[in-house]
């Protein structure tokens, strides 16, 4: 640390920079110069730090008068590390002589020190308007606050707390209940969750439009097809369908009747939609023959099953669809399993030679809860009939070849065989035939 003298005003201080100094007392600043140095005569010794008697207003030299400095920007004007310790009058003489001879630097001293000033009078200003602001805003914002809470059905007990500003300081207390105060809402009781179960195997739901129920068939991939017979269901490959909901059972007479008062029965490609069988046309409309409402409708075309599932807001499950359907994803025979077919468990050529209401056989249920997919009527799908498209199809939701003449036909019915009840098996047909053991199911999306 050296002993430093200002040129300007003979302030002695100590530092430990050696260039480019600022006076702590008249801001100026100036280069180092060891000729600046405390000298003998200053009121402090060496020996002792005790001030002895000595008139500082005089400088032990006078200094040159100092060159202009060229202007700068303000800076913040750095603290010395320690003062020089002048008794009181000694400090306020020198401050009286040199504000007599002040110079432009000194008035900067001034300047920023009516700033300060300036603006500790705006803060104090700013708070006064804001306090005054918010006094006059309370008589506004009480009643709205007011009518808020008794408003809210979710306050709690607790009375609400409103700040007031006062001219003088009182003591805040919770005012009790009275019969003027707001009595508290009854609290609203929160309802309890409904769980919503995922929807799995064993999901159903009603259909809006013709009152079927659909069993549940979750995404995922299943081995369609079967090595074992007909070359139109090999190679066995696996495919992914997406998830979906199918008719637990065969669209019923009683069902399509209702859709042929609702729709007449149409021609499309020069076939009508239905061929007149267990329902009979009247002048009241169409009439289910007695004893036939809850079997299988049959004589529906192609067109006329198409039409139907698009009428109750479903369409027609893919050849790939029905399949999972009907045999899950173990490859099994049968939608039973790999027993050999009954009576017990299916309608076909060796019980009766007949149609019989959907649902007769609860035994014969699919791995998804679809009854009667093996026997009963024969059910049209959507695609066109390949017997090599298996080595072709997609294995992403496939909806088969896209220009055959033919379309298929699955499940087996009441005079087929018991090997013609397998999930796998394959049947061409025309599209316009509707015969006496023809029927359908419907798919829709989630």
């Amino acid at each position: 640390m050296e002993w430093i003298t200002c040129p300007r005003c003979n302030f002695e201080f100590r530092s430990g920079q050696t260039s480019e100094l600022t006076c702590p007392l008249c801001g100026n600043d100036f280069e180092y110069d060891p000729g600046l140095t405390r000298p003998d005569s200053f009121p402090f010794t060496a020996e002792q730090d005790t001030p002895v008697e000595k008139d500082h207003r005089t400088p032990p030299f006078v200094p040159s008068a100092p060159e202009p400095q060229p202007a700068v920007e303000e800076q913040p004007m750095p603290q010395a590390d320690i003062y020089s310790p002048l008794p009181n009058d000694t400090l306020g003489s020198l401050l009286t002589e040199e504000i007599e001879a002040e110079e432009p630097s000194n008035k900067r001293i001034r300047i920023k020190g009516s700033r300060n000033v300036l603006r500790l009078v705006v803060l104090v200003v700013v708070f006064v308007c804001i306090i005054a602001a918010g006094a006059l805003a309370i008589p506004f914002v009480k009643p709205m606050l007011s009518a808020a809470l008794a408003s809210n059905p979710q306050a709690t007990d607790a009375p609400a707390i409103i700040a007031t500003f006062t001219s003088g300081p009182t003591e805040t207390t919770i005012p009790e209940a009275t019969d003027d105060t707001l009595p508290p809402p009854e609290p609203t009781p929160i309802p309890s969750e409904t769980p919503v179960s995922e929807l799995g195997i064993g999901s159903t739901l009603i259909s809006e439009q013709d009152g079927m129920t659909m069993v549940y068939v979750p995404e995922g991939e299943f081995p369609m097809g079967s090595e074992i017979y007909a070359g139109s269901e090999r190679p066995v490959h696996n495919v992914y369908l997406d998830a979906y909901w199918i008719d637990q059972t065969e669209v019923t007479n009683a069902q399509y009747a209702q859709f042929l008062n609702e729709m007449g029965n149409q021609v499309e490609e020069g076939s009508f939609w239905f061929n007149e069988g267990k329902i009979e046309e009247t002048d009241a409309g169409w009439v289910i023959l007695e004893g036939f409402g809850d079997q299988p409708a049959t004589y529906v075309t192609w067109y006329g099953a198409r039409a139907y599932c698009e009428w109750a807001g479903k369409r027609l499950p893919t050849e790939a669809e029905w399949e999972k359907a009907a045999r899950g994803t173990d490859e099994r025979l049968y939608p039973w399993g790999d027993d050999a077919p009954t009576c017990d468990l299916a309608q076909f050529d060796e019980c009766n030679w007949e149609t019989l209401p959907v649902g007769s056989y609860p035994d014969n249920a699919s791995p998804y809860g679809a009854l009667d997919m093996a026997g009963n009527v024969w059910e049209w799908v959507f695609d066109r009939y390949d017997s090599g498209y298996y080595g072709l199809s997609s294995s992403e939701n496939p909806t088969g070849p896209e220009d055959a003449t033919w379309r298929v036909m699955r499940g087996g019915a009441w005079d087929a065989a018991a090997l013609e009840l397998r999930t796998t098996i394959r049947f061409k047909v025309s599209l316009g035939w509707g015969g006496f053991s023809s029927g359908f199911r419907c798919v829709m999306e989630p």
